[in-house]
């Protein structure tokens, strides 16, 4: 699939093959194949489009998916069973044929829409990135104490191997005095402990902002831009 132009990135042992789209600017394609059954011996597959382009930094909003039926060998359970070598190299060839195909349609169905429901916040995390990251100056004691609470909560800091990135993101985004982060920061806990992701309700936009600007840093760092 390299001859496609898709990189691999993996996580928890599935993997994600991901490009830029040809068809909409802004929009990453990825095919996404995630190992099932006792022994990974299945396969569950999904095409996605994407406004970011790494898996680390994806969130709920950022990315819309749709299954490929047509790559299906068990329509029961919607799972890729192969029992040989022979089935799975036919089943890669056919992959490689068809997925492409299917997500340059997605992307035409699919990608404006996408773009224009995050159009607010890639477009902050896009000047915060270029205005804000590259002079980034220390927090006041204030943002501090912000910042303290923010990433103690589960969500704010997506994973833990890009840490340092998650945390640039939100010393960026406080200093600019973002208002969704900082109400965010300042809203009550919930009335349960300890708080798991379940009960805290950070907002769809507050997650999108940080994830964004960590995929923009996470894409600088493999192109030396």
């Amino acid at each position: 699939m390299t001859d496609a132009g898709f990189t691999s990135q993996q996580r928890n042992g599935d993997v994600v093959l991901v490009r830029p789209s040809s068809s909409r600017a802004d929009i990453f394609e990825r095919i996404e194949i995630d190992f099932a059954g006792r022994q990974g011996e299945a396969i569950v597959l999904t095409i996605a489009i994407a406004v970011v382009q790494s898996i680390k930094a994806q969130a709920r909003g950022l990315l819309m998916r749709r299954g490929v039926p047509e790559m299906r060998t068990d329509n029961d359970e919607g799972r890729i069973v192969l029992r040989s070598k022979d089935e799975a190299r036919t089943w890669l060839q056919s992959l490689a044929v068809l997925a492409p195909t299917r997500l340059k349609e997605f992307a035409e169905d699919c990608g404006d829409e996408l773009l224009a429901s995050t159009r607010v916040a890639r477009t902050l995390a896009h000047d915060v990135f270029v205005n804000v990251l590259p002079t980034l100056r220390p927090l006041s004691a204030q943002e501090s104490v912000l910042k303290s609470t923010l990433v103690s909560r589960p969500l704010i800091i997506g994973d833990e191997d890009v840490a340092d990135e998650y945390e640039r993101a939100v010393d960026a985004l406080l200093i600019v005095g973002d208002a969704d982060l900082i109400s965010s920061a300042q809203s009550k806990p919930p009335r349960v402990s300890p708080p798991t992701a379940i009960h805290w309700e950070v907002p769809d936009v507050v997650l999108w902002k940080i994830r964004l600007l960590v995929d923009l840093q996470l894409r600088a760092a493999t192109t030396g831009s």
